[in-house]
């Protein structure tokens, strides 16, 4: 019986002794291969399906297990480019950041910087859009997204009554050109007229109760400078002369208006009737300000005018009830294409009649849209019989420079 015992016991704990040892290599293989192994499969399950956040956390619990280490990096990117994709922009900058030169995480930087400035654009947070545009620099349309967040910036501290500031943003726009037109590529009337339409303004001073012989008196101008602080106006001096001094209304081109004291400049030659006046940015409202054009003026572009080129006048004609386009063609520089025994210079130009009263001051433009002169006065004069009727335009915009900086301008 002892024996016997004693034989069973010792099988039982053979048999205990191998049971345990099994375990051991299953806890053995498990730890150190079927489960690093499995979750490095979950992990690549979760990045098929595009859950690189879930997909990263199995990577990092079995790191330096097979080529665990290049794909956290290349999860982490995915991860980022994921979150760019769903518009957390700056979360997905800070992890591009963290990539260093990793594939394309420097573009894709600028690119959630980029979209970070459209987000705020959108959202009206204009200074804080324009921040970011300006460090892009060159990034894709970045300086034109630039300064429409200080075009709307401006807009804002307009309304606001933040003059100074105003000022500043909105002189960042006048220097980029945005009130500059391009002229077109070939004659086209009808199109040059839509183009030069915000250039062109209406004039009407009420002379009642003054020693006046009008009651009124009405006249054409012509954007020539837009600055912070002032829209320069070029005219025909005969104009002027009689509505210095006087309170006049100003009518833009989509029929508003406003007041402003006249305070012309005038050219120091006694046969030019060319002149300028100055509004305040502050009198015009906001949303016609930023939509005024300069005329797209040359003092040469007249030169090269050929007897019989087409050109016409755009007016808002008699205060701004309607608009008149006349046609014109060129009929020659000097004296002799104008009336005789008026002018002793031939520093004019003259086309066939088109204007009539109220016209004056009127920017004449070629079909390409380009500013040739100011309207002055009509005339006629007779040659071998025939009596011609010219409107006659005054220096060539030769004196607009000098006018403008003696109004208070400055280049």
């Amino acid at each position: 019986m002892g024996i016997f015992f004693d034989g069973f016991e010792r099988k039982d704990k053979l048999w205990l002794l191998s049971g345990i040892i099994s375990m051991i290599l299953a806890s053995f293989l498990s730890v150190f291969f079927l489960y690093p192994h499995n979750i490095y499969l979950r992990s690549a399950m979760n990045a098929e399906e595009g859950n690189y956040d879930e997909a990263l956390e199995d990577l990092q619990k079995i790191q330096g297990y097979e080529n665990s280490n290049e794909l956290m990096i290349e999860y982490t990117y995915l991860s980022a480019v994921t979150k760019m994709d769903a518009g957390q922009y700056e979360e997905a900058r800070d992890i591009f950041l963290g990539l260093g030169d990793y594939r394309d995480s420097g573009d894709k930087i600028k690119e959630c910087n980029y979209l970070t400035g459209h987000k705020l654009l959108d959202e009206g947070k204009y200074e804080e859009a324009a921040g970011y545009f300006l460090a892009l620099n060159e990034f894709k349309d970045s300086k034109l997204k630039y300064l429409e967040a200080v075009y709307y910036l401006s807009i804002e501290e307009y309304r606001a009554g933040e003059y100074e500031l105003f000022y500043d943003h909105f002189g960042i726009i006048c220097d980029a050109g945005y009130f500059n037109y391009d002229i077109l590529e070939s004659e086209n009337r009808d199109e040059a007229a839509k183009l030069v339409k915000p250039t062109c303004v209406n004039i009407y001073g009420d002379l009642d109760d003054t020693q006046s012989s009008w009651d009124y008196y009405t006249g054409e101008a012509a954007v020539y400078k837009i600055t912070p602080e002032y829209v320069y106006f070029l005219s025909a001096a005969h104009v002027l002369e009689i509505l210095d001094g006087f309170n006049c209304n100003i009518t833009f081109f989509d029929g508003s208006g406003c007041n402003t004291g006249m305070d012309a400049v005038f050219s120091d030659d006694g046969e030019s009737d060319l002149s300028m006046f100055k509004v305040s940015t502050k009198d015009i409202p906001i949303e016609v300000l930023v939509n005024l054009k300069e005329i797209n003026a040359s003092p040469w572009a007249a030169d090269e005018l050929g007897e019989g080129d087409r050109a016409f006048i755009l007016s808002n004609y008699w205060y701004g009830r309607s608009d008149m386009v006349s046609d014109t063609r060129f009929a020659g520089f000097g004296i002799d294409s104008m009336t005789e025994g008026i002018y002793s210079d031939d520093h004019f130009l003259a086309f066939e009649r088109c204007s009539v009263d109220g016209q004056s001051g009127s920017p004449l433009f070629d079909e390409k849209g380009r500013c040739l002169a100011i309207a002055s006065s009509y005339y006629f004069y007779e040659r071998d019989g025939v009596i011609t009727f010219t409107i006659d335009c005054h220096s060539r915009l030769d004196e607009a420079l000098s006018l403008y900086e003696k109004a208070g301008g400055s280049e």
